[in-house]
């Protein structure tokens, strides 16, 4: 330990092997369910749902259509309902908008993922 005060802390390195199994990530039927999804994506590609233009100008035009309504009836509906309305249009554009970068991603990562690595861990995990 250094004497200097002034110095970073040093970083301490968790043991992989001897780490608590709590605080693992997933559970095994997760990481299945995920992998599989995976191996999925290698072999079919992204669902053109994502890629679709057509979908990213109807999350556009809800959304003006959602504020043209609230300027509309913004004295005939309580503020508790408005801003439920809100919030609820905005999780699901921002649901879009995160599939959708991972979908724009997917063609980058793709190549750097071995698909027998993938299928010996769905197998390991199916046993």
């Amino acid at each position: 330990m250094s004497t200097n005060p002034y110095a970073p802390p040093t970083a301490k390195v968790a043991d992989v092997h001897t780490a608590d199994v709590h605080t693992q990530s997933m559970t095994p039927k997760q990481e299945l369910k995920y992998l599989k999804s995976v191996l999925k994506q290698i072999d079919h590609g992204v669902p053109t749902v994502l890629r679709s233009r057509l979908i990213k100008v109807g999350v556009w035009l809800l959304s003006v259509a959602l504020l043209i309504l609230i300027a509309r009836f913004n004295e005939l509906v309580s503020l508790g309902f408005t801003v439920g309305i809100c919030f609820f249009v905005g999780s699901l554009v921002g649901f879009y908008i995160t599939l959708h970068l991972a979908a724009k991603q997917w063609p980058l990562i793709r190549p750097h993922i071995s698909r027998e690595s993938v299928v010996e861990r769905i197998n390991e995990l199916s046993r």
